[in-house]
C-alpha cells in the first residue's frame, strides 16, 4: 500500500512539473499577467464598440485633433528614421498603447500623455477604447462564434516588466476595460526572454530589453478589399523613385480627389473595414521629404476638405509592397521628437499609479512594422499574386499618375486619424 501511495504521489508531482515547465521558448499562464483580467465595465462606462457603444463620448473631438495633430508631427520623425527607403508603421497602435501606459502614469507624466490624448484620464481611456474597438470590430461583425475574418485589422501590441516589479490590479484592470492589450512579467535580465519575446513577435530578431524598466512593442496588422476594386488588367509605366527608374504594373480606376497648393492625391475605400485610404503626391517641384516636414493639421485638413464627391478622376496608382522588418524598431526617440514627451521615457517619470516600485521607467517602445500589398482587389497579404508582367503600356493621356514617390495613409474613415501610414519612394 505504502508502495503504491509513493507511486502515485510521484506521478502527481511529475504532472505538476511538467505542467508547471510548459515550452520554455514561450510565455506561460503565470508570465502573462493580462490574462488574469477580463473586462469588466459595461459599454456605456467604456464605450467599447464591440459591447455595443455606438456612440463616441463627447470630449472625443478633442481626442481627435489632438490625436492627429501628434500623429503628423510623429510621422516627420518616423521619416528621418528611414534613412530615404519605403516604410510603413502605424502611429494610431502607438498612441493606444500610450493610453494604456497613461493609465499606470502620475503627475508630469501623466498630464504629457493627457495632452496627446486631449483630454483629461478618463476621457483619454474612454476615446482611445471607443477608436480601438471599433477600428477592430466592424469587418468582424456578424460572423458567427468560429469565423475568422479575411477583412480585419489590428492594432497590438505588449507590455513587459521585469518579474521583480510588482504592478498594481487596479492598472491591469484598468488596461482589460479600456485596452486589452497583453501585458507579461518575466526574467528580463536572461536570454530566456528575448527568445520568448521573439517567438511571441514571431520576429528574427528580438528588441533588446533589460531588467532595469519595462517596455512595450506595438503591432498592426490589415487585410481588406477596395469597396471599389480595379476592373481590367495592369498595365506598365515607368515609375521615376528615388533608386531611379524602373517599369511597374499600374491600374487605373475613375478616383475622389484631393489636393493642396503643393500636393495632389485620391481617396480610396476599403469595403469591410472603416478606413479610406489616402494616396498623396507632393508636387514635381517638391521632395517627399520636404512635403513631409510640411505636412501638419493644416496642410491635412485642406487635403481632405477638397474632396469634391460628385466628381471623380482617373487615376493610375502602381502594385506597390513593403515588406514587414523582421526585427523590431525602436520608436521612443521620434515619439520624444514628433509628440513633445519630455518625461515618459525619462528616468524622472512617475509611474506610481502603475507599480509599487518608487521608481520605475519606461525604457523604449519598439514597432513591428506591417507589411503593405497593394493591388487590384485591395490591400493585404493575398493579393501578392496580382503583381504581374505585363507588356502592354499604359496610356497617362487624363490621368493623374502616382509615377513618382508617394504618401499612402489609411485613416479612419469617420474622422481621418490615420491608422496606419508611410511612404513608397
Amino acid at each position: 500500500m505504502k508502495r503504491t501511495l509513493a507511486f502515485f504521489l510521484a506521478a502527481v508531482m511529475t504532472a505538476l512539473v511538467l505542467c508547471s515547465c510548459g515550452n520554455p521558448d514561450e510565455f506561460s499562464d503565470g508570465e502573462r499577467l493580462s490574462g488574469q483580467y477580463s473586462r469588466k465595465k459595461s459599454a456605456e462606462e467604456t464605450f467599447n464598440y464591440k459591447d455595443g457603444a455606438i456612440e463616441p463620448p463627447q470630449s472625443y473631438s478633442s481626442f481627435v485633433t489632438e490625436v492627429t495633430a501628434h500623429t503628423l508631427g510623429y510621422y516627420k520623425a518616423r521619416e528621418k528614421q528611414s534613412a530615404d527607403s519605403a516604410f510603413a508603421f502605424s502611429p494610431a497602435a502607438a498612441m493606444l498603447m500610450l493610453g494604456a501606459v497613461e493609465g499606470g502614469a502620475s503627475g508630469e507624466t501623466a498630464q504629457e500623455l493627457q495632452v496627446m490624448l486631449g483630454g483629461n484620464s478618463d476621457s483619454a481611456k474612454t476615446c482611445s477604447s471607443y477608436f480601438k474597438s471599433r477600428m477592430e470590430s466592424v469587418s468582424s461583425l456578424g460572423l458567427k462564434k468560429d469565423e475568422a475574418p479575411s477583412q480585419y485589422i489590428s492594432l497590438g501590441g505588449a507590455l513587459f516588466f521585469d518579474d521583480g516589479v510588482n504592478l498594481k490590479s487596479a492598472f491591469l484592470q484598468a488596461n482589460a476595460d479600456y485596452y486589452g492589450f497583453d501585458v507579461f512579467s518575466s526574467d528580463l535580465s536572461s536570454g530566456g526572454s528575448d527568445v520568448k519575446i521573439k517567438n511571441y513577435l514571431s520576429l528574427d530578431e528580438a528588441p533588446a530589453v533589460s531588467d532595469d524598466g519595462f517596455y512595450s512593442v506595438v503591432t498592426s496588422a490589415v487585410s481588406d478589399n477596395w469597396l471599389e476594386p480595379y476592373s481590367g488588367s495592369g498595365k506598365t509605366a515607368a515609375f521615376k523613385g528615388t533608386g531611379g527608374e524602373r517599369e511597374m504594373t499600374f491600374y487605373t480606376a475613375d478616383e475622389w480627389t484631393v489636393k493642396s497648393d503643393r500636393a495632389t492625391g485620391i481617396v480610396k475605400y476599403t469595403e469591410k473595414n472603416p478606413l479610406k485610404l489616402i494616396l498623396i503626391m507632393p508636387n514635381a517641384d517638391v521632395s517627399i521629404g520636404d512635403y513631409i516636414a510640411g505636412l501638419d493639421s493644416k496642410e491635412y485638413t485642406k487635403l481632405l476638405d477638397s474632396t469634391d464627391i460628385t466628381k471623380k478622376t482617373p487615376a493610375a496608382v502602381p502594385a506597390f509592397s513593403i515588406e514587414a522588418d523582421k526585427a523590431a524598431v525602436s520608436v521612443s526617440s521620434a515619439l520624444n521628437d514628433g509628440c513633445r514627451l519630455y518625461s515618459v521615457f525619462s528616468d524622472n517619470a512617475d509611474y506610481e499609479a502603475m507599480s509599487f516600485e518608487e521608481e520605475l521607467s519606461f525604457k523604449d517602445m519598439y514597432e513591428a512594422s506591417p507589411a503593405i500589398y497593394y493591388g487590384a482587389g485591395g490591400i493585404n497579404a493575398d493579393i501578392q499574386a496580382q503583381f504581374s508582367e505585363n507588356t502592354e503600356k499604359l496610356d497617362a493621356d487624363g490621368a493623374l499618375v502616382f509615377d513618382r514617390p508617394f504618401i499612402f495613409i489609411l485613416a479612419d474613415n469617420e474622422t481621418s486619424i490615420p491608422v496606419i501610414m508611410g511612404v513608397y519612394r
